[in-house]
């Protein structure tokens, strides 16, 4: 084989891993399969073994060079659902070699809870749904100060209450498809499990509240009836 042609074998096996530029992104707790097109001079390799090497996003190592199979257009590896338990950015190593030439490369790929990519976009809307229901609570609020009944009151300090809640619920969602210190996010996780009970009792309390006054009210309406009727004495 002459110079120009080893020059030119080279190169093409540097770029025989092809990867889009784009994070790829995975569902937490899943099987992942890591599918890499390999191509030589624009074909496809002949005699040509591929292994993969994976890493933790503390670094610690998670598949130690293990040989990727070889499908129709690409190499794969599966990853077992066991293993992707871990939120986060994870490193991987392909090597791959013809018995002569070799050449690798390093990649990155994402796991988070929902296996969607983040973006500005999906983060702006998110951080519009917090901002809408704080600012609903804060109504809740001025309506809380303005009213003088004990009813209205007091279902209005009910719904500032789960307006915040709300708020720190979506604030939970955009975390989770984040990659944040662990505590933070399991503080979250178990605030967001004491709102939904939460839920249940606030909105049980406004039905009680709402009943009670819808009763009490045609009570008294009665007895004013009665006054009316009978010069302002109960018989």
């Amino acid at each position: 084989m002459g110079k120009l042609q080893i020059i030119v074998f080279l190169t093409m096996f540097v770029l025989l891993l092809n990867c889009c530029s784009a994070l790829e992104t995975f569902e937490q707790n899943t099987n992942i399969d890591i599918k890499q097109p390999v191509r030589i001079d624009g074909g496809l390799p002949k005699d040509t073994l591929c292994n993969i090497t994976v890493y933790y996003p503390n670094k610690s190592l998670l598949v130690d060079f293990k040989e990727m199979t070889e499908e129709n257009s690409y190499y794969n590896y599966t990853i077992p659902s066991t293993k992707t338990s871990t939120k986060g950015v994870y490193t991987y190593d392909i090597f791959c070699t013809n018995g002569t030439l070799s050449s690798s490369d390093s990649f990155e790929f994402l796991i988070n809870l929902g296996g969607v990519p983040p973006s500005t976009s999906r983060t702006d809307t998110l951080t519009r749904n917090i901002f809408i229901f704080i600012g609903l609570g804060v109504m809740a609020f001025i309506g809380f100060i303005y009213f003088d009944k004990f009813p209205v009151r007091a279902s209005l300090f009910l719904l500032m209450i789960w307006f915040i809640l709300m708020g720190l619920n979506f604030s939970f969602i955009s975390l989770q498809d984040e990659v944040v210190n662990p505590s933070i996010e399991n503080f979250f996780s178990s605030f967001l499990t004491i709102s939904f009970y939460l839920n249940w009792f606030i909105f049980s309390f406004i039905i009680l509240i709402w009943g009670v006054t819808f009763f009490v009210s045609i009570f008294d309406f009665k007895r004013k009836k009665r006054e009316l009727k009978y010069g302002g004495y109960d018989e």
